[in-house]
């Protein structure tokens, strides 16, 4: 064997081998469904951003990018990038954190949240359909680039690819997706850095190759270059608007660009991790790309160099070992979009359908079993597909970007306006996905990209139907929201929170000493009864004891007309008044789906006990205490409200503490240390996180340590609890 060939199998064998020890280390990370198809929320920045800018990193993106400096211009090579960086940017903004704060799991079940459980279906299968066809067209792209660079026969190329990622994902899910997207990415960086270094230095400097490369005057000097006459109007694929907007709506609309989001530690560590990866793909995605299909001209001449294979004919000419790590750029590119695509595909299948429809009940051991078991199922699909229908990453394109954008236009509509009704979204929805399937199968597409076709009759129906259909409560006419309380929560003063609970408890005390004491059972539960439903002479006479006056403007409830607050109910409102009051908060802590919090929260505002902050934008996934909520909450002992009065519950100071003595610990080390579950665990680490308690470490798992502030808190109680006489004991 050629010595050439050999060094090129090793660096590909050796590679494949780390990819499955990644599997095997990450399969000890995965207890439950959560974990596996969101890290237990535990990314970081970069763990994310490396992993999203895997995403576009694929192995249809290098030789497609390096052919369009060639059909079109370098600019327009460069502005295919330049469109995903800015649709990742607008999404890291203003979606990406409301995904976080919306404590969802997948798209489809947003789409409940928001809207129906019919809506929530049909969604699921739209996105599954999108992210399906990147999977297995990464399957057959890599395979043909396989197969053309070493000889190997196309269907085993598939069949190692689709064995090897199908392993590690079956073993460590998303944590193994994630620092397998570390490694690609990397590798990716350092092959694209250390290769064109040797372009420059072997072959010519950049601006000899700009200047004097073949139709440098057209592809290089000007913008549009050698593009087709209707590049600016037309709404074909490649055009400018497609090239703009096609990615912002493939994003918002495709389900494994929310994964990443699920995933995030928190709000702050997500938003950066979209900024990164946005910025990654700037710098080496755009224009340094697009020189692989510059320099292919200026070495090889205009007619021996086709856009499809200029991006190999660099690999081969470059010497051995550079070749080699090269190639694993492309295969590390391929691998990261399919295992990416394949969880896409395998979560709305496992939490959106078969969880709802044929396994609710199923408890966590069962669900993640189920998991893996899809996560097969669908890779071996995706390897018959790649065998009996070889398209390339254009159609895999078509496919992400025309089924993505129905789901985009209702995602969009329901961000930024209350009033979208669910038979509307739904009637939206579904009319795009079939008109879009019709304009697909129909081959259309030459005429205009069945993203557009998908989107305006998405949009349309969605906005009519809308006009003519009863809203939700919160968007009707008569609907009043309840005013947000000034004494409830966190948010005011200490002093002010110091003085309510004291006066509260005094008035307690001299309650109980004005109620009878002697007599039968029966009269004094008489007597009670009698002051609770009727203004007193005690009332009248000492109306700062009693706490109850005449005029009241909200009166205080008499025993029957109360309506009695279920359990979940009163957590929510505690959990309100702790601060921890986004849909997450309340999902993670009850280990309830999401689409059921929110109706329970929905119901809350609507019988007037909590407020919503905003009925649109990443405001709308959180909640505030009415005077009337204020009113249901359990009274809090002295070691509570000393607690609450420095900004913690009683978890929280559990965790400074733990964390104050364990400095960089593991948080899967303090759930099993205080016997939290993981969401759990996740609420209570975001809120000391973002009010600087604690600092997070860790670029692959969540370490976190005790900050200056943290201690002092610490300190504070200390002191509090020291002159606290009657508390249970923090």
């Amino acid at each position: 064997m050629d010595s050439r060939i050999l060094l090129l199998y090793t660096q590909v064998g050796l590679y494949f081998v780390f990819m499955i020890i990644i599997g095997l280390i990450t399969k000890k990370w995965i207890n439950t469904m959560s974990d596996f198809f969101s890290s237990g929320r535990e990314l970081s920045m970069i763990t994310m951003g490396l992993g999203l800018a895997g995403i576009i990193f694929s192995g249809a993106t290098f030789p497609a990018i390096s052919g369009l400096a060639i059909t079109h211009s370098l600019w327009v090579a460069s502005l295919y990038m330049w469109g995903w960086a800015a649709g990742i940017l607008v999404f890291g903004k203003f979606f990406a954190p409301a995904i976080r704060r919306s404590g969802v799991f997948t798209l489809p079940e947003w789409a409940e949240v928001q809207f129906d459980s019919r809506t929530r279906t049909v969604v699921a299968v739209a996105t599954g359909i999108a992210a399906f066809g990147a999977l297995f067209s990464q399957v057959v792209g890599l395979g043909s680039n396989f197969t053309a660079l070493t000889g190997i026969p196309y269907w085993a190329t598939t069949l190692g690819v689709v064995l090897l990622c199908t392993f590690y994902m079956y073993a460590g899910g998303f944590w193994a997706l994630s620092i397998s997207d570390m490694s690609h990415m990397t590798v990716i960086i350092i092959a694209f850095v250390v290769t064109m270094l040797y372009l420059f230095g072997a072959v010519a400097d950049p601006v000899e190759v700009l200047t004097n490369s073949p139709g440098a005057e057209s592809r290089v000097s000007t913008f549009l270059g050698n593009s087709p006459d209707d590049f600016l109007t037309s709404f074909k694929f490649p055009s400018l608007a497609s090239l703009i907007f096609g990615w912002f709506l493939c994003q918002m609309g495709c389900q494994y660009y929310w994964m990443r989001a699920v995933g995030g530690r928190s709000e702050t560590a997500v938003r950066k991790g979209y900024y990164f990866a946005g910025i990654i793909a700037i710098l080496f995605g755009s224009t340094m790309l697009g020189l692989f299909g510059i320099y292919a001209l200026y070495m090889f001449g205009e007619g021996n160099v086709s856009p499809d294979t200029a991006f190999g004919m660099i690999i081969k000419s470059l010497p051995t070992g550079f070749d080699g790590l090269l190639l694993l750029a492309l295969l590390a590119g391929g691998m990261s979009t399919f295992s990416t695509a394949l969880l896409g595909v395998a979560s709305p299948v496992t939490r959106d359908i078969y969880q709802r429809l044929f396994a609710p009940n199923a408890n966590s051991a069962q669900l993640t079993k189920a998991s893996r078991t899809i996560t097969l199922v669908v890779a071996a699909i995706a390897y018959m597909f790649a065998q009996l229908w070889k398209v390339g990453a254009a159609h895999g394109l078509a496919f992400m970007w025309a089924f993505s954008s129905p789901t985009a236009v209702i995602l969009l509509l329901g961000y930024s306006w209350k009033r979208v009704t669910a038979k509307a979204a739904f009637w939206g929805e579904l009319m795009g996905l079939i008109v879009t399937t019709g304009w697909y199968l129909g081959g259309l597409s030459d005429l205009v990209h069945p993203m557009w076709v998908g989107f305006l009759t998405a949009f349309v129906i969605t906005v009519v139907i809308t006009m003519i259909s009863k809203p939700k409560y919160y968007a009707a006419a008569e609907f009043k929201p309840g005013v947000p309380s000034k004494v409830s929560g966190l948010a005011q003063s200490n002093m002010e929170f110091i003085q309510q609970n004291q006066d509260e408890q005094f008035r307690k005390a001299m309650r109980n000493v004005m109620r009878p004491c002697i007599g039968s059972e029966r009269y004094r539960n008489r007597i009670e009864k009698h002051h609770n439903e009727t203004y007193t002479v005690a009332d009248f006479m000492f109306p700062h004891i009693t706490g109850r006056r005449f005029d009241d403007v909200v009166p205080e409830r008499s025993a029957k007309s109360a309506k009695a607050l279920r359990r979940n109910e009163k957590k929510i409102l505690n959990f309100i008044r702790e601060g921890r009051n986004s849909l997450a908060d309340f999902t993670d802590n009850l280990g309830i789906p999401a689409p059921v919090v929110n109706n329970i929260a929905e119901q809350l505002e609507q019988d007037g006990y909590i407020v919503r902050v905003r009925y649109t934008g990443i405001a709308r996934f959180n909640w505030l205490l009415t005077d009337k909520g204020v009113a249901e909450l359990d009274p809090l002992n002295a070691d509570e409200i000393c607690l609450l009065n420095c900004g913690i519950n009683m978890n929280q100071c559990k965790i400074l503490t733990y964390a104050k003595t364990h400095p960089k610990a593991l948080a899967s080390e303090i759930c099993e240390k205080m016997n939290l579950s993981r969401k759990e665990m996740t609420s209570d680490l975001c809120y000391l996180v973002d009010h600087k308690l604690l600092i997070e470490v860790g670029i692959i798992r969540r370490k976190v340590s005790i900050s200056e502030k943290g201690e002092g808190i610490i300190k504070l109680i200390d002191n509090l609890k020291s002159g606290n006489k009657g508390g249970d004991g923090i």
